[in-house]
């Protein structure tokens, strides 16, 4: 983790409480004009203030270089990059400032740099210049160069690579000003997305982690998916806050979610979007890193909340939505429990069970009045802090169980009924002891995969893993990242997410690894193009995917241990009936359960054509199509052009994408041109119609209404349509 050292004596210096100012005319006019993000010097200050012969008698303390940006730090291409650090050597002449290709640059550029003075002056930890990254186009690592030059011709130079992404979302990566939060702070909680604001545009809730001291300075935010930090946000936490937040409407006296969140600390909160606490929270409860669940748990109508803890050698708590505890909890386990628990309706009684493991290796299954369900708890191994999954991995309508566990022994995945009897083909072995899974349909097969980042035991070797429901590994599986010793080790703690990222109707997966990468690979283990992601540094957050801004694309959202989020927009069609596990626990609520909703989803509208309805035959006419999806799904459009002649299936689009196609007839004629829609899913739309002529017919009227009205007839009927063309009847 890349970190900024703070040396005592600059320390003493800055301890005079002067104010930070920019200190030069021409660095003014550059702020007053670019957008970007400026990282001011107290020793600009100084200067201001006739302290020059006091700075440079530090001098002999001060290493002239490149301060900010930081070795391995991400922007958005576009960006305008300060470029802070000292250029102050004996016999200082001038400096200059490039940018090349790569980590190792061998042609050097000063296009979009600009310099402070024109790189006269000497400067001591202030700004140097400015870097227009909107001279580059491609995802690509850049190295700035900075020489020094003395009078006597001789030169220094230093270097910095930052990476530089052209699909990052304006205004992230969303860094974190140090005088709010210091300079060890990491991301460690998984995404969490909700509309709080009620505007259509989803909301990013996530919590930070102060490393260095631990419980002194952590926040919960909720930021705008435009960066912005929502109004009453953050909330400053007194302890580490590495879960998940929660959004859900458990306040019945409102219609919008409510913000759960505060764990790993000595409280358990519920926050209205603003910021201010719901009646009757916060609950004294010492919990480990462990995500809430949220279920109408006694089916009443009335959400419930759900959360481990390590309390008395291990609890677990349910919450009615006003604070009062649910009846019959908290459950008292006898190990700790550091994960968050899955809920479903496991024996089909109408009621949720709560499933969840300790830190012993047991897995545990409670009723909803927290008695014990029969046949459990299973041992696994000797430790888990893998949060449980439920799923129907058989397809057969009952519901099993998948939980990693393993940490001083064998370190495995096990997948049980939910009687408690082990799944045919489990346990098998992933390597790591903290690896969440996920399950999908990567094949649209009815049965499911179980996916899940591993390593192999006793090396430095990650892996990431698909498994068949029976436990068979599927082809082209495991990925292995090998360690060459230069690089961080590759391993995969979060857990998988799935859903089609690229709009071609096949789910992609998407996993972050601690070699500063968010991977993103197709079902067939091939790499998506355009990845892996650069992260500024390791990824222990688990991503999501969704359209947080309602331009109908698929975004993609993640945390870093740089204490930054990153997102990126994507090009495919965003179609919610193709994310098979878009977020942590799968959904907003954290059930850890996987069900299909495509049995929810609808045809799309016929197509609306609109265009000339008269031209000229051998020259090109351009046609307008559109349709509307329910489920707004991405579209693929069928165009045949009356004659002879059709577009095959074109897409996808998104829903209400007006799509201009093209088409020439060489023949005089009056035709119908016909357009139908189909969804991701292959579910089609009723067909479009547009009469036109080329050029206007001088039939008789009655010929051009029957041919009209016959070539609508035969829209149904193709192949009497076939017939009447072999014997000449129409002018198709």
């Amino acid at each position: 983790m890349k970190k900024i050292v703070v040396f005592g004596i600059i320390g003493i210096v800055l301890g005079m409480s002067l104010s930070p100012c920019i200190g030069t005319t021409g660095t003014e006019q550059i702020l007053n004009n670019m957008n970007q993000r400026t990282r001011f010097s107290p020793w600009e200050s100084l200067v201001s203030y006739g302290f020059q012969p006091v700075i440079h008698s530090f001098l002999q303390f001060i290493s002239p270089g490149i301060n900010f940006p930081l070795p391995g730090e991400v922007y958005r291409v576009g960006d305008i990059v300060e470029i802070n650090g000292t250029t102050s050597l004996p016999e200082f002449d001038q400096y200059t400032l490039s940018w090349g290709v790569g980590v190792a640059p061998l042609e050097w550029f000063t296009d979009g740099i600009t310099l402070i003075e024109n790189g006269t002056e000497e400067i001591i930890n202030g700004t140097l210049g400015f870097w227009d990254t909107s001279v580059v186009t491609e995802a690509e690592y850049y190295t700035i160069q900075l020489t020094i030059y003395r009078i006597s011709s001789e030169s220094v130079v230093m270097n910095v690579s930052i990476y530089l992404d052209p699909t990052l979302h304006p205004n992230f990566p969303f860094g974190w000003p140090q005088e709010i939060q210091g300079s060890q702070v990491a991301i460690w909680s998984p995404i969490a997305l909700s509309d709080l604001t009620s505007d259509g545009d989803q909301e990013i809730g996530f919590g930070t982690v102060t490393v260095v001291s631990a419980g002194d300075n952590n926040y919960d935010y909720v930021l705008d998916h435009d960066g912005t930090v929502l109004s009453g946000w953050p909330i400053h936490l007194s302890g580490i806050q590495g879960a998940a937040l929660t959004f859900s409407n458990v306040d019945t006296s409102t219609d919008t979610d409510e913000v759960i969140g505060g764990m790993w600390g000595n409280s358990l909160y519920v926050w209205h979007g603003d910021g201010t606490l719901v009646t009757g929270w916060p609950k004294p409860i010492a919990a480990a890193r462990s995500s809430t669940a949220v279920i109408d748990l006694d089916r009443d109508g009335d959400l419930e909340i759900v959360v481990p803890s390590t309390d008395g050698g291990g609890k677990i708590y349910a919450f009615h939505h006003n604070a009062t505890m649910v009846a019959g909890w908290p459950v008292t386990i006898g190990s700790p429990l550091r994960s968050a628990v899955a809920t479903a309706d496991m024996n089909q009684d109408g009621y949720p069970e709560i499933i969840c493991g300790d830190q012993d290796g047991y897995v545990h299954a409670l009723h909803h009045d927290g008695t014990v369900v029969s046949g459990w708890p299973q041992l696994a191994h000797d430790f888990i802090k893998s949060s449980p999954v439920i799923a129907d991995l058989e397809g057969d309508g009952e519901l099993e169980v998948i939980v990693c566990s393993g940490f001083t022994q064998q370190r495995i995945v096990s997948a049980w009924h939910h009687d408690g009897t082990l799944v045919a083909g489990w346990p098998v072995e992933n390597g790591l002891a903290f690896a969440q899974p996920s399950v999908a349909d990567l094949d649209d097969d009815g049965d499911l995969e179980i996916l899940c980042g591993g390593a192999i035991p006793n090396t430095p070797t990650g892996r990431f893993y698909v498994w068949h429901h029976d436990g068979t590994v599927v082809a082209g599986w495991p990925i292995t990242f090998t360690w060459d010793g230069s690089q961080d080790l590759d391993y995969i703690y979060a857990q998988p997410i799935i859903g089609d990222i690229d709009g071609d109707a096949d789910v992609e997966i998407i996993v972050g690894s601690y070699y500063n990468k968010l991977y993103a690979w197709h079902r067939d283990a091939t790499t998506v193009t355009g990845w892996p992601k650069i992260i500024g540094d390791a990824v222990d957050s688990t991503a999501a995917i969704a359209d947080i801004d309602q331009d109908s694309f698929v975004e993609v959202i993640v945390a870093g241990d740089d204490g930054k989020i990153y997102i990126w927009d994507l090009p495919g069609v965003y179609n919610a009936s193709c994310m098979e596990w878009p977020q942590f626990q799968y959904d907003s609520h954290h059930t850890g359960c996987y069900h299909s909703e495509t049995s929810t989803n609808q045809p799309p509208s016929a197509p609306t054509i609109s265009g000339p309805s008269k031209g000229k035959i051998k020259i090109e006419t351009e046609y307008n199509f559109s349709s509307l999806d329910p489920n707004n799904d991405g579209l693929y459009y069928f165009i045949d052009w009356g004659d002879s002649m059709n577009s095959s299936w074109i897409g996808p689009y998104a829903s209400g994408e007006v799509v201009g196609q093209s088409h020439t007839w060489s023949k005089k004629g009056t035709y119908v041109i016909q357009a139908k829609t189909k969804d991701v899913h292959g579910l089609e739309s009723e067909w479009g119609f547009l009469d036109i002529s080329m050029p206007f017919s001088s039939e008789i009227p009655f010929l051009v209404w029957w041919k009209q009205l016959l070539n609508r007839f035969f829209c149904g009927f193709p192949l009497i349509r076939i017939l009447y063309e072999q014997f000449g009847l129409l002018n198709l």
